[in-house]
């Protein structure tokens, strides 16, 4: 993350220089390197693919997580909806636990699904556009949570 002074012009200064009276420090956050799976292709990710953002097509197909013991703790991705789900749900898959809580909206009413010690996490077919699922890895365990717009979209 680097971080850029704004006076009250708007015109950047150097970060590093002496802040003024009505001077303000913004992170500038650094955008996630994405990647465009194919549609109904399994993969395989590996410890490199740490940090990117999956963007997910409309019909999905089994996304195996890399094993635990070839990651470092901390190893991240995040799976996202660029169209509604079609007939095959994306299955995210681990020969690890992977625990966490996926939340789906039922017309409002927010239905949680809590995932203890599974295999799998799943952006089912009924999921929609920008229905997401990130992972997390502390080094023993794969940790999700997720978002789906609709009632029964992630299970």
């Amino acid at each position: 993350m680097s971080i850029s002074t704004f006076n009250q012009s708007g015109s950047t200064q150097n970060p590093f220089a002496a802040t003024g009276k009505g001077q303000i420090q913004v992170p500038v956050p650094q955008s996630f390197p994405t990647v465009t799976l194919a549609t109904n292709t399994a993969v395989t990710l590996t410890a490199s693919q740490s940090g990117v953002l999956f963007l997910l097509p409309s019909i999905g197909a089994v996304i195996t997580l890399p094993a635990i013991t070839t990651i470092a703790p901390g190893w991240n991705c995040k799976f996202q909806l660029t169209a509604n789900n079609g007939t095959t749900a994306w299955t995210i898959t681990s020969t690890g636990n992977v625990n966490g809580l996926l939340i789906n909206n039922n017309g409002g009413a927010l239905v949680g699904i809590i995932k203890t010690a599974a295999n799998s996490a799943v952006i089912g077919t009924g999921a929609v556009l920008g229905d997401q699922v990130s992972v997390v890895c502390d080094g023993t365990r794969f940790s999700v949570t997720g978002y789906s717009g609709v009632n029964g979209g992630l299970a």
